[in-house]
């Protein structure tokens, strides 16, 4: 379907009466475009099979300008194809695709919709009485249309910020660990030497830094309920926009890498390299330097991560713990290997006993907290501001007014359900106060319950929880 192009109007023949057809197509579009646009104005097209092919025709002339069709479907809140091929249904995509440059999803339930659902790209199809043609030929699978609302203004949602958050976090933890070695190549004069020990760099992505990001990856998202999603279908906005992964947002990370690369190489070299702290008066070395800079990004990467993560329970919480410390636990062990151990000789030289020289070097622990310090303040005072913001987003408002009513029933130990919160919503966006509410709408918080703090700051102050402002 990849090398499907648009129908050639020289390939038919153009008999008096399809001319006389297309002729009353055109004019008809024409003397629709010619009619202005009233505001608060909704406008519809219905065009059957035979319609759209001439219209197809007529954009395929027009080359890269806006024919009829696309003209007009521009000013259109629904545009409706009827009596159409299924080949018809794939130029539609097709032309969308690439004269308005918009990202499209086809759905459809049957094996004349393949063609379009191959075509977009996105492809949802639904499995019920017309067969599974659809369904096995599309990205996601659904059993019924209903259940369009909840995979786009949700799922889809949330799935898009993770994964835009997961692959600005890769980005952000290995091209400042890979810069490091660049500032030790311009300290020792390109000597070709390694900064990093060789197992202990094979492992960053496998153990100090993998598991955080996986787990917050599959918990992570910026609102408690689903609800509120779907009552507040406007914050699917964000996503439309793409505000999660923009060139700026990236960038952003990216400039943060480098900055905590020049902080976790240059400040340890600054504190270790000039002075000799050993009891046998010996230098402390490029061993010491290396250590100190590795355990300050690991540390620097996974508190990182912190700010980002807007769901917190158990898993996630242990998992970020657990991975601050697996770099510590994991040198520790490693010292007490003999030197020369392990296929390679990776383990060798004076790293070996890095792990208690680290431990009772002064200038070690300054170096590191320093890094630290430094590295962690500015994305922290982003975060401090993009949550306390005087003007927030409509997303922004959705989640502190969910945050605020979450910390409310907090101090009365329960929080609601999925289906006592969808039924809440239009009470507490209305003008009606939370305790016209019964207490039997609640249940006791479960174990991974965490209320409020990872959602910004709770404007609510008073029992009675006032009614979202929201345009």
């Amino acid at each position: 379907l990849e090398k499907v192009t648009l129908p050639d109007p020289q390939g038919f023949v153009d008999t008096t009466e399809e001319q006389r057809r297309r002729q009353m197509v055109e004019d008809q579009m024409k003397h629709a475009l010619a009619q202005p646009k009233r505001d608060n104005e909704e406008r519809a097209l219905v065009v059957d099979g035979y319609s759209l092919l001439f219209l197809i025709y007529q954009e395929k002339e027009q080359g890269t300008d806006d024919g009829y069709m696309l003209s007009y479907t521009n000013t259109c809140k629904s545009v409706v194809c009827c009596r159409v091929t299924p080949l018809q249904k794939a130029w539609v995509v097709q032309l969308v695709r690439k004269k308005h440059n918009k990202i499209t999803l086809a759905i459809g339930d049957g094996a004349n919709d393949v063609s379009m659902i191959l075509k977009a790209h996105i492809g949802v199809g639904i499995s019920g009485r017309e067969g599974q043609q659809a369904a096995m030929s599309s990205d996601y699978a659904i059993a019924q249309f209903r259940y369009l609302e909840n995979l786009v203004l949700v799922h889809g949602r949330w799935s898009f910020q993770r994964v835009s958050l997961l692959i600005c976090y890769c980005f952000y933890k290995n091209i400042g660990y890979s810069t490091c070695v660049f500032w030790f190549g311009i300290y020792n004069g390109f000597s070709g030497f390694n900064y990093w020990n060789d197992i202990v760099q094979a492992l960053w992505n496998v153990i100090f830094t993998a598991f955080p990001i996986f787990l917050v990856s599959f918990f992570n998202k910026d609102t408690t309920y689903q609800s509120s999603l779907l009552h507040f279908p406007e914050m699917y906005q964000d996503v439309q926009k793409g505000q999660p992964f923009t060139k700026l947002v990236f960038a952003g990370w990216v400039l943060d890498s480098l900055v905590v690369s020049v902080l976790a190489f240059w400040v340890p070299v600054f504190f270790i390299e000039p002075y000799s702290t050993r009891r046998q008066g010996w230098d402390n070395g490029m061993y010491l330097c290396s250590f100190t800079s590795q355990a300050a990004f690991a540390t620097i990467v996974n508190i990182r991560l912190w700010y980002s993560t807007t769901t917190w329970n158990w898993p996630v919480l242990i998992c970020h713990i657990a991975s601050i410390w697996s770099y510590f636990v994991f040198t520790f062990g490693f010292q007490y290997l003999p030197a020369g151990f392990g296929p390679g000789n990776f383990i060798k030289g004076e790293y070996v006993k890095m792990c208690n020289a680290f431990l009772f070097n002064g200038m070690a622990w300054s170096a590191f907290i320093m890094t630290c310090t430094l590295a962690l303040i500015p994305p922290f005072l982003g975060w401090a501001y993009t949550s306390s913001m005087k003007k927030p987003t409509k997303s922004q408002q959705v989640i502190r007014f969910e945050a605020g009513i979450l910390a409310e029933q907090a101090k009365l130990d329960r929080i609601p359900t999925e289906e006592a919160w969808a039924a809440m919503l239009p009470i507490l966006t209305g003008q009606q106060e939370a305790e016209a509410l019964g207490s039997d709408m609640f249940e006791d918080p479960g174990p991974y319950y965490n209320p409020g703090p990872s959602f910004g700051p709770t404007p609510v102050s008073s029992p009675a929880v006032q009614p979202l402002s929201y345009a």
